[in-house]
């Protein structure tokens, strides 16, 4: 049946009649089919039945109801409102902003047919409703709706707003600048060219920006996202996202979870928030911050207009690993114990926290470790390397292991204890704190330990060495080198070359090696040299006002050696002692010179003012290398016989088959008080050092040594000790100190005795804080007091004290609840068990 209205406002529908005219039997009316109703001109009203209508609404702003059937519908010319109804139906908008429904049964239902939509021209609004519907908004701004259903939508031309609903649909923008929204369902989403906003929605979404400054937001799910051209903005947010930035500057952010993201051409910021992301810049000068998590970050970057690109990467917190790419980098690694590799060109790399492993790799970079136990390899170029750096004002506190490779490279180890290697060429290498190891490697290379005890090799080529504060260990190598100790007891090796060599400060050991070396004596302390050789090696006399100068010669130096002893003038009250150190036995100075020394003056023995030192073995039979060797030393202004002769003597009653040796140096002890800085500031070491030499050669175990001194013979038992393990590399077994001497001493524990020097230190105090040392120092700390519990103040008594001790005399403890450790008795036992430390008192009377 065919309808047609007039040119005017008709109202139209079709017109139902029974196929069987009875009720059926389960009662369906059976309505006609194959309409077709014509509104022609005018606003007209058409409504269709149930079966497959075709309305045209022509010109006008039409209405039309479709309702059920697979119809075909032409809105026409106009601003129509097309109701498609329910089943499938092809849906024509035609010309004039049209709003079209695809499916509506009634105002609270909607149908499920598969429609087909075409807005066509004008600014439609077109509803698909359920089903899986094909929609295509045509011309200007439209708004299409898929609902439900695998819909596929295409905005067309205008700036459209396309929202596919639930289920998997596909939407397409087209041109102008579009709105997409996928809401639920695996969604497909392209937005053509244009500004366009893409909101992927839930589900596993694919979409693509295409051309035009477009704003991309994955809302939730794992999606792939394309920015395309132009300048994007793509966010993942939740999900497993992987997002491509495409061509154009970019702003790219993978929200929450473990995302993918590539820059893609042009200068993008990218961001990986939270989760273990992977980054990549790709080519343009990046922005790359990984936030939270365990991150890879490739900077990846090269500019191929100009030849050369710059990223800037930050790791955020977690263990991250990241390559610069391609360019001169900023690399900041943020907390977490991070890889880092600069790759090629001039890269800036701060690692902070964490321990980090850090590459340089080629060009010349810059790199600052920071805090904590770092692993650095400049690589090739001229490379800047702080090895832990807080901020402009603290410096951090890790190990960290750093090396220079190739190029001039400078090396600042910060605090901790660190090991720095300089590798080829030129290098500047600075410990700072901590207990530093640094090797110049090949180069004329300068080297700087800084504070603590450091171990500095020069290598190859010409270096500079200096030690400065601690106990240094310092080797030239070969070339002609300049080592300086510094301050402190430092051992020094020249190696080969014409080297020039300054112990500094404080009792050195030094060893010229082959080639002429000159040999710098400054400062207060004592200067050991173990190989001078007299024609070829220079001593020089550093300028200082009214300080001693030490010189101990390891090598024999005759009166008649044409030595070549150098310096400009220093202050008349100065002195320098030249020792020879040939015997162990039979130890004399070389002599005593003020004032000016020339190039060819002979050192005069005339004036002999020195300190002898003679060992005398106790007991019957020849020396046991096999067993306990005791030497036993006296202190100032005294000798075995005044005071410690007695100790060895029980000694030697208590151990039968020790070697029990008394230690004369009575020569240079001293006679008078006014002797005493003389004899503590110079002759304690030169006896140290001499039985350190002694003991040294006697090849016993070390572990079986012990030593006893009394007064200053307690400390010089403490140079011995460490010097002995200088020689060895081994500590000794056991020091005494018998009150040791309390003037010129202070909390420096250099020249003095200490817990550290042996493997067990006993102190027993007599007269502390007058002659005697008064604060703990030992591992075990023995205080004597009167039977009335006030200080002995004794600083002979403690030498019967001790041989009584050995001779199996008890103690009791004053248990008066201040230093009350030894329980009921305090006896020898408690004086070797190592289990017994701490600081305690006993009365002055044995109880046996």
């Amino acid at each position: 049946m065919a309808r047609y209205g007039s040119n005017g406002n008709d109202d139209l529908s079709v017109e139902g009649y029974w196929t069987n005219p009875w009720w059926a039997p389960w009662g369906v009316w059976n309505w006609a089919y194959d309409n077709q109703l014509y509104g022609l001109a005018g606003n007209d009203f058409l409504k269709g039945a149930y079966n497959a209508d075709l309305i045209d609404g022509g010109d006008g702003n039409d209405t039309i109801w479709a309702w059920q059937g697979n119809d075909t519908l032409y809105g026409g010319n106009g601003n129509d409102y097309i109701d498609a109804g329910q089943d499938h139906d092809l849906v024509y908008g035609g010309s004039g902003n049209d709003t079209i429904y695809g499916d509506r049964n009634d105002w609270t239902n909607r149908g499920n047919g598969n429609d087909t939509l075409y807005g066509e021209s004008g600014n439609d609004y077109i509803d698909g409703g359920e089903g899986n519907d094909y929609i295509d908004g045509g011309t200007e701004n439209d708004t299409l709706i898929g609902f439900w259903g695998n819909d596929t939508l295409l905005g067309g031309s205008g700036n459209d707003t396309l929202d596919g609903g639930d289920n998997n649909d596909r939407l397409f923008g087209g041109d102008g600048d579009d709105r997409l929204v996928g809401w639920h369902g695996d969604d497909y989403l392209e937005g053509g060219s244009g500004h366009d906003r893409i909101e992927a929605g839930d589900g596993f979404d694919t979409v693509y920006g295409g051309s035009g400054d477009d704003y991309i937001d994955s809302s939730g799910g794992s999606d792939l996202l394309y920015g395309d051209a132009g300048n994007d903005t793509i966010i993942g947010w939740w999900g497993n996202d992987t997002l491509h930035g495409g061509d154009g500057n970019d702003t790219v952010d993978g929200g929450e979870e473990n995302d993918i993201v590539y820059g893609g051409n042009g200068n993008d910021r990218i961001i990986g928030f939270w989760g273990n992301d992977l980054l990549y810049g790709e080519s343009g000068n990046d922005y790359l911050d990984s936030g939270d998590g365990d991150d890879v970050i490739d900077g990846d970057s090269w500019n191929w207009v100009s030849g050369s690109a710059r990223d800037t990467i930050y790791g955020g917190s977690g263990n991250d690993k990241i390559w610069g790419g391609e360019d001169n980098d900023f690399i900041d690694s943020g907390s977490g114990n991070d890889t880092v590799d600069g790759e090629s060109g001039d890269d800036t790399i701060w690692a902070w926290q964490g321990n980090d492993t850090i590459y340089g790799g080629d060009g010349n970079d810059n790199i600052d470790a920071g805090q904590d136990h770092d692993l650095v390899y400049g690589g090739s170029g001229n490379d800047t390397i702080y090895g832990d750096r807080n901020d402009w004002t603290n410096r951090g506190n890790g190990n960290d292991s750093l090396y220079g490779e190739s190029g001039n490279d400078y090396i600042d180890g910060g605090e901790g204890n660190d090991y720095i290697d300089g590798g080829t060429e030129n290098d500047t290498l600075i410990g700072f704190w901590g207990n530093d190891t640094l090797l110049g490697g090949s180069g004329n290379d300068t080297l700087d330990g800084g504070d603590n005890n450091d171990r500095l090799f020069g290598g190859d080529g010409d270096d500079r060495l200096i030690g400065w504060h601690g106990d240094d260990y310092l080797e030239g190598g070969s070339g002609h080198d300049f080592i300086d100790g510094g301050i402190g007891n430092d051992t020094i090796r020249g190696e080969s070359g014409n080297d020039t060599i300054s112990g500094g400060g404080g009792n050195d050991v030094i060893e010229g090696g082959s080639g002429n070396d000159t040999f710098q004596i400054r400062n207060n302390g004592v200067s050991h040299i173990k190989d001078f050789q007299t024609g070829l090696d220079k001593l020089e006399l550093v300028p200082e006002i009214d300080n001693y100068y030490k010189v101990v010669f390891s090598n024999y130096l005759s009166p008649e050696d044409q030595g070549k002893f150098t310096s400009t003038s220093y202050g008349d009250t100065s002195s320098v002692w030249a020792v020879n150190r040939l015997n162990v036995f039979d130890k004399s100075l070389l002599g005593k010179v003020n004032g000016t020394v020339q190039y060819t003056d002979l050192i005069n023995v005339t004036d002999i003012d020195h300190t002898k030192i003679t060992y005398n073995l106790l007991g019957d039979g020849a020396f046991n290398q096999n067993a306990k060797t005791i030497l036993v030393t006296h202190g100032f202004t005294s000798s075995p016989e005044l005071s410690t002769l007695k100790v060895a003597q029980a000694y030697e009653s208590k151990y039968q088959d020790a070697n029990v040796i008394s230690v004369d140096w009575s020569d240079g002890s001293g006679s008078i008080l006014g002797d005493y800085l003389r004899v503590q500031g110079i002759n304690t070491y030169g006896v140290g050092y001499q039985i350190a030499d002694f003991l040294t050669g006697l090849g016993v175990n070390p572990k079986t040594i012990e030593l006893a001194g009394h007064s200053l013979g307690a400390h010089i038992s403490s140079i011995a000790a460490n010097n002995y393990q200088n020689n060895t590399g081994v500590s000794i077994g056991t020091i005494i100190g018998l009150d040791a001497a309390g003037p010129g001493y202070n909390s420096d524990t250099t020249g003095r005795l200490d817990a550290s020097d042996a493997d067990r230190v006993v102190g027993i105090y007599t007269d502390p804080g007058v002659m005697g040392w008064a604060s703990p120092y030992a591992d075990l700390n023995v205080y004597v007091k009167k039977q009335d519990g006030t200080p002995l103040f004794d600083h002979s008594a403690v030498t019967d004290i001790y041989k009584d001790l050995l001779l199996g005399s008890k103690y009791q403890p004053t248990n008066d609840g201040s230093r009350g450790i030894f329980g009921n008795e305090f006896a020898l036992d408690d004086v070797y068990n190592s289990f017994v430390t701490g600081s305690g008192d006993i009365f002055r009377n044995p109880i046996v």
